[in-house]
């Protein structure tokens, strides 16, 4: 609305001039003549708004042209082109904060100059010729002052008219200290893990010294216990001593299959002697006998051959998935999967382990609890993946990726 009125605020001006101009001078001239000069001053009308337009146009022109040269100046990324030989014809002034060199001291000079490795620029042409545009393509360039420097960089092709690359213009943004952090963070998480592996460590030592202690001093205690009971069962001719005897045998033999229960939790014998299949094979059935739940236990591949940690964490991962089930998700059916999956294509060797369950799902203090924290962080300490899937209709599903390359894989949470 406004660019209508001031045009035809400009069109009367110049209508207006330019008739009282000819007016006198056109009176005496021939009709033809005249319809000449009518001619004339419309097309300078047209002129003079064109002129204005252009003006106007020229104004806005040099407005972003001003803000454009500000932006320009100012960005921390550097904005460079080459031609497709790789000589540097255009930089942004952010070049000095970026690499330590002005300007003019870039200008005209081969990219590769300012490489580490200049086969990294050839590795970034050949892509960039295959795509036409390459994202956050990372190379170490060496500043002025000779440290490396780390840089991301983004750019594209220029084509000509018959759509051949006539140069490379692209963005470049310092990415060192994030690089610097990321390192940080994770030797900080590699810390950690080995930190926590150390602790399951001494904690399974002292389960197994617990284990070897209980089975040796309260077996034998026990067994003591129920020899002198059953003989005195035997050789008295006391009726009311007799019944107590038998139920002194009766109430060992509880404590022993309550003892022997307490050993599997501390540590199975059956896993150091007859290694992790087995040990699996005797969790899966004592809970099936104490719980009244079908399990189904498949094993695939070799187990037996894992080392210490990774055995045991899958044991305690079976072992909790299994309580879970029966204690929060008052499940009847159980079905657990451990896949030994041998290094295949370049790719390292990992253990899948998947425990699913048809239970009422976790209540939302199970989910907080020890139990699924320390199956979460046994996975993450070996670097493997943990996921937990609860459907209050359709139960819980653990899955666990344990890789079998000393737990150097970060370890991921979802």
């Amino acid at each position: 609305m406004a660019n209508g009125k001031n045009e035809n605020e400009l069109r009367k001006r110049v209508e207006t001039r330019l008739a009282s101009a000819g007016e006198d001078l056109s009176a005496s001239f021939p009709r033809d003549s005249r319809a000449l000069i009518h001619e004339l001053h419309t097309h300078q009308i047209e002129l003079e708004m064109r002129n204005e337009e252009l003006r106007r146009a020229e104004e806005e022109l040099a407005k972003h042209e001003t803000q454009y040269r500000t932006f320009f100046k100012e960005t921390m990324d550097v904005y460079y082109r080459t031609d497709m030989d790789g000589c540097i014809n255009a930089i942004s002034p952010s070049c000095l904060a970026q690499t330590g060199y002005a300007e003019e001291e870039i200008l005209g000079r081969p990219v590769t100059e300012f490489y580490t490795d200049p086969a990294q620029r050839e590795k970034l042409l050949d892509k960039l010729l295959q795509k036409g545009q390459v994202n956050d393509f990372e190379v170490q360039l060496v500043h002025k002052d000779g440290s490396s420097r780390i840089a991301s960089v983004s750019c594209y092709l220029t084509l000509d008219e018959r759509g051949q690359p006539i140069a490379v213009e692209g963005i470049l943004r310092d990415i060192t200290r994030r690089k610097q952090e990321e390192e940080r963070r994770d030797l900080l998480l590699e810390e950690n893990r080995g930190l926590i592996r150390r602790l399951m460590q001494v904690q399974e030592e002292e389960r197994r010294l617990l284990a070897r202690t209980l089975h040796d001093e309260l077996g034998q205690l026990l067994t003591c216990i129920d020899t002198r009971a059953a003989y005195i069962a035997r050789h008295t001719d006391d009726a009311e001593l007799r019944v107590m005897a038998k139920e002194i045998v009766r109430d060992i033999s509880t404590s022993f299959d309550a003892s022997h229960a307490m050993l599997l939790k501390l540590r199975p014998g059956s896993l150091d002697i007859l290694g992790l299949a087995a040990a699996l094979t005797e969790l899966v059935g004592q809970w099936e006998k104490l719980a009244d739940m079908d399990c189904s236990l498949h094993i695939g591949g070799n187990i037996d051959h894992l080392d210490d940690m990774h055995a045991i964490a899958i044991y305690r991962l079976v072992q909790e998935g299994l309580t879970n089930a029966h204690r929060h998700g008052k499940a009847h059916r159980v079905g657990i999967v451990v896949r030994n999956t041998p290094p295949h294509a370049g790719r390292p060797g990992c253990v899948l382990v998947e425990i699913s369950d048809n239970g009422k799902g976790l209540r939302v203090e199970a989910h907080e609890g020890m139990g699924i924290i320390g199956m979460r962080e046994r996975v993450r300490a070996l670097g493997g993946t943990f996921l937990l899937s609860d459907h209050p209709r359709d139960g819980v599903r653990i899955e666990a990726m344990l890789p079998l390359n000393e737990g150097k894989d970060e370890g991921k949470d979802s």
